[in-house]
């Protein structure tokens, strides 16, 4: 069985890799058998990495939901010398940051000037959504 200063150092590797659900497996069975304020605070390092998953996926609302209750979690807490309310403000400023961006600005995709078919694009853009999943 790994320590737990073992599984949060191989958790801080794979979140500064941008692997995030690999921090929330890593992570879990140790949430689960804690308690108290530590439980809390897995909990917190647990919902920051989901939210930026969700956000890496493109789902805006499910970010802002998870990384918001996860810096809540973080606040006023510590955790083998982390000090994770820290973390949880660094966080909350990357959050204020991406949720002020003004998604309307996203220029559009150019298009072909001839030739092409918008029905046929609208269902290989389906298609290909179906493959990624």
């Amino acid at each position: 069985m790994r320590s737990r200063a073992d599984v949060l150092q191989a958790a801080a590797a794979l979140f500064d890799a941008h692997l995030y659900f690999e921090v929330h497996e890593l992570l879990e069975p140790s949430w689960r058998d804690a308690e108290g304020g530590e439980r809390d605070a897995l909990q917190g390092l647990i919902q920051v990495a989901v939210g930026y998953q969700h956000l890496a996926n493109g789902n805006l609302a499910g970010a802002r939901a998870l990384l918001d209750e996860g810096c809540r979690r973080l606040s006023g807490r510590t955790l083998d010398g982390m000090d994770l309310e820290a973390f949880g403000r660094e966080v909350a400023r990357t959050v204020e940051r991406i949720f002020q961006f003004d998604w309307r600005r996203v220029p559009p995709f150019p298009r072909p000037e001839s030739g092409g078919d918008a029905a046929r694009a609208a269902d290989v853009d389906v298609n290909i959504r179906k493959e990624i999943k």
